[in-house]
């Protein structure tokens, strides 16, 4: 399988637009070719002369061709020593390319020389189902780059953007890996001392309320502060963050040609959604631990720590194997419509049995808290269907 990259590069010398053949393949197949001449006129020259960076690249754009069924890369405005118009190179990598070898091949090489050369062996290719740094670095581009250098993905017309959007939506991400991820969005938000009741008891009423958030966290005692994970954190994820999570995890697992997300597609991707959505306390004792104070500037490392030890924590509750409220969630989700008055009774009383049991514990940590007001919903839905029951 070569890796070789079959490139069109047309730059200006002083003479005009023309095609730069120290840059350019000798020849191109016939396909690839008229390709490259399609596409030409859809990206015009990006005037660098005067930049205060004229050796840079101004856009690296990702496109998918449905005729060559790869991907195709368009760098536009690099080398400005060519003059104010730059220069517009094409190159496609061959064998079916998927985006990310496309940007794992063609990111570093970019950056670094400003071109793609022709007949360079590109990086070592990126498998499918073995995810590195190298994948990691490239989606991580795709978010957390400043607006003036970010990567654009521009796979066609308006309905190629939309089959790829149907094609990523349709990527299903299993029942276990949607517990993980609610299991660790649980653990953020839950501030006991912040309210009375319970379903009050959150970072949020407590900044709502004006008190320096600091102080309250202060109050909240009693518990390990390097094993509560919500101590680390200044606020808690927005169903946005989270919905936006999930997206981007369809996403890279598609990339990578697989039909359902994987947990560590998750791990992968999650650092980089929420980078500026999950906000570090800095003055948490779990950054004090030997080790861990290089988690104050390494915001991509923490993130992924926070999600490991969540992750660590999930797997000590065998919760894959056994969680109950699982099982209490999967009946309810049946629907109401014909249980019997016998089995709502049942339901009720699994329900209260757990949550005496889990009252036994002295302190509540922020997923306890996250089942409890799950437990509570339930325990009112089959309560309000149960007396519906007995007086119609």
């Amino acid at each position: 399988m070569t890796q070789d990259w079959l490139v069109s590069t047309r730059s200006d010398r002083g003479g005009g637009f023309r095609p730069d053949p120290e840059r350019s393949s000798p020849s191109l197949p016939a396909q690839v070719a008229a390709e490259f001449a399609a596409l030409e006129p859809l990206y015009p020259q990006l005037a660098v002369g005067g930049s205060p960076d004229a050796e840079g690249i101004a856009v690296v754009t990702y496109r998918y061709s449905p005729r060559l069924g790869s991907w195709v890369v368009v760098v536009q405005g690099s080398a400005g020593e060519y003059g104010p118009a730059g220069a517009l190179q094409l190159a496609f990598l061959a064998d079916g390319a998927t985006l990310l070898d496309c940007m794992t091949g063609s990111l570093p090489v970019v950056r670094r020389d400003g071109w793609l050369m022709p007949g360079e062996a590109a990086r070592p290719r990126v498998t499918l189902k073995a995810p590195g740094p190298e994948v990691e670095r490239a989606v991580g581009g795709m978010l957390a780059l400043d607006s003036a250098n970010r990567v654009l993905l521009l796979p066609g017309g308006q309905a190629e953007v939309d089959q790829l959007s149907h094609e990523i939506l349709a990527v299903s991400i299993p029942p276990e890996i949607r517990r993980r991820i609610e299991f660790f969005a649980s653990q953020f938000e839950f501030l006991e001392p912040a309210a009375e009741q319970l379903e009050y008891k959150t970072k949020d009423t407590a900044r709502l309320s004006g008190v320096d958030l600091r102080a309250v966290m202060a109050m909240d005692t009693g518990k390990d502060k390097v094993k509560d994970l919500g101590t680390q954190t200044r606020n808690g994820l927005s169903v946005r963050a989270l919905m936006t999570l999930l997206v981007y995890t369809k996403a890279i697992a598609y990339f990578r040609g697989n039909k359902q997300a994987t947990l560590d597609d998750l791990r992968q991707i999650l650092p980089f959604v929420l980078h500026d959505k999950l906000a570090p306390d800095p003055d948490s004792p779990f950054f004090d631990a030997p080790g861990n104070a290089v988690y104050r500037t390494d915001r991509i490392g923490w993130l992924r720590k926070l999600f490991d030890l969540s992750c660590g924590e999930y797997d000590r509750l065998n919760l894959d194997r056994d969680d109950p409220l699982a099982a209490l969630e999967a009946e309810f989700g049946l629907g109401l419509e014909g249980v019997p008055e016998a089995e709502v009774r049942n339901r009720i009383i699994k329900i209260e049995r757990l949550l005496a049991e889990w009252s036994k514990s002295k302190k509540m940590y922020g997923h306890i808290y996250d089942d409890l007001l799950k437990l509570k919903y339930l325990h009112q839905r089959y309560s309000n269907y149960l007396r519906w029951l007995t007086n119609k």
